[in-house]
């Protein structure tokens, strides 16, 4: 089957104060082609909003993974991802294993690259397949997919690690680094200080 590919702004039912099926309705010309279809049935479904959006509701038989479960603060009091191992044992935990398809739901714009940092975090562990949902619970909730309160009672999958450490930049890494370095923070935070020669994207 085809992913569905979406472009909505902002998040929950409404956009803009629009009711989210009737903006991507109005403004398919600004979107631009929109495949509407269904989510593959053996994917996988990761919500990666906020724990009480979850409980209000969320794709149907999707487990929630925030991206603050995914780190902690270290000796310096400096976020950092957990070790490999206590990741992939929080997937496992959550049904996630590295032989599902994995499609991660977000907020779309209003809980910072949350569903990012799910996406990112999975391939750093070497999960083969995992995808972001375009606009996200948006977009879930604009092409009218089936959406829960419940949350599903997930069997422990098996996650095979296969880290690529290629895709975790630490401090001396960015130090040496020659190429580009993008600056995702908000506005605000740039303009408060930032890497030299970064660029606010």
């Amino acid at each position: 089957m085809v992913w569905a590919a979406v472009l909505l702004l902002g998040c929950g039912q409404y956009v803009d104060g629009v009711p989210a099926a009737e903006w991507l309705v109005e403004n398919a010309d600004v979107v631009g082609d929109v495949v509407v279809s269904e989510v593959p049935d053996d994917a996988v479904v990761i919500d990666a909003r906020p724990l009480e959006d979850y409980a209000r509701g969320h794709p149907a038989g999707a487990s929630s993974v925030h991206w603050s479960e995914l780190g902690a603060l270290d000796e310096q009091e400096l976020w950092d991802a957990l070790p490999p191992d206590q990741l992939a044992q929080l997937f496992s935990r959550r049904g996630i294993g590295t032989d599902d398809s994995v499609l991660v739901v977000g907020a779309g714009g209003a809980d910072w690259g949350g569903d990012g940092a799910v996406y990112w975090a999975l391939r750093y562990l070497g999960h083969p397949d995992v995808r972001v949902l375009n606009g996200g619970w948006s977009t879930w909730l604009a092409l009218g997919l089936e959406v829960s309160d419940q949350t599903p009672d997930s069997e422990s999958a098996t996650f095979d690690l296969s880290i690529d450490e290629s895709l975790y930049a630490r401090s001396d890494d960015v130090l040496d680094w020659q190429g580009n370095i993008l600056d995702v923070r908000s506005e605000e935070e740039w303009l408060a200080g930032h890497i030299p020669d970064a660029v606010w994207l």
